[in-house]
Order: structure tokens, then C-alpha cells, then sequence
């Protein structure tokens, strides 16, 4: 429910950031939806949802993401956990369009993150995502046609 209420729900984000935790995988992925429909009022749970990316369950690190994605600048301090998440072998594709999209999200804050990014683009299935987000880092305006669009 409070996925649907959004940001004016931002009352309930430190008890979803503590559910971030939750022994239950669903419990903890459906935390970070909540929190990234409350967009950049869940910033009080980044750090909470910086320790999510690594969560041992897929679709909990690409909710993470996802939800580090909608906050925005205010995330830039999961920059390097995002980051990190590109370069992890074998890892979901799920998991890594999440996070290159956060990066791209959280705008030139992520600049550290463009090497990361780089090599993310050089890759067949990544490659439209991570080049999105470089240019939203740089500043530079996504092509209407852009395949991510």
C-alpha cells in the first residue's frame, strides 16, 4: 500500500528502511519498492538501501537499485556501491540495468561511476543503458529515439 500513497508516505521510510533487513526476501524487495515510489523523500534510508545492492536475493539488489535510482542526488552516496554492483561477474541483468540506471539518475554526482560505466557500455546487452546513464551524468540530453526511451 504504501508503494501507492508515494511521497506523502515519507513518514513511514525509516520503518521500510529497517525492513530492509527483514529475515524475508519479499519483505526486504517490497521495502524498496515502497521507498522508490516516495522518490527523493526516501533519502533517509540510502544507507540502508546502499547495503540492499548486495542483498544475497536478485530481485532485492535490483529493488535497491531501483529505489537509489528514483531518489536521485540525494543518493550520491551509493555511488560507489552501485558502481561496485557493474563490475560483480555473473551478476543479473536485472541487477546491472538497475544500477547503471541509477547511476544515470543520480546525475553528474555519479561521476566517479563513468569508468564503471565505460565497460558496462562495451558489453551487447548493457550497452544502450550504461550509455544513457554517461550522458546523464555528462550533462548531455538523451536522444528521443535513444533505445532506453
Amino acid at each position: 500500500a504504501l508503494s501507492q500513497v508515494g511521497p506523502a508516505g515519507e513518514s513511514a521510510v525509516p520503518k521500510l528502511a529497517g525492513a530492509l533487513s527483514d529475515a524475508i526476501p519479499q519483505v526486504r524487495s517490497l521495502a524498496a519498492v515502497a521507498l522508490k515510489s516516495m522518490g527523493a523523500k526516501a533519502a533517509p534510508a540510502v544507507p540502508e538501501l546502499m547495503r540492499a545492492v548486495d542483498d544475497p536475493a536478485v530481485y532485492v539488489r535490483a529493488s535497491a537499485a531501483d529505489a537509489l535510482g528514483a531518489i536521485g542526488p540525494g543518493a550520491r552516496a551509493a555511488v560507489p556501491a552501485l558502481a561496485r554492483r557493474l563490475a560483480v561477474k555473473g551478476e543479473e541483468m536485472a541487477v546491472l540495468r538497475s544500477a547503471a540506471t541509477a547511476l544515470g539518475n543520480i546525475g553528474p554526482e555519479a561521476r566517479d561511476a563513468l569508468p564503471a560505466l565505460q565497460q558496462a557500455a562495451r558489453t551487447v546487452r548493457l550497452g544502450p543503458t550504461a550509455e544513457e546513464a554517461i550522458l546523464k551524468i555528462e550533462g548531455k540530453p538523451v536522444p528521443a529515439w535513444w533505445p532506453g526511451q
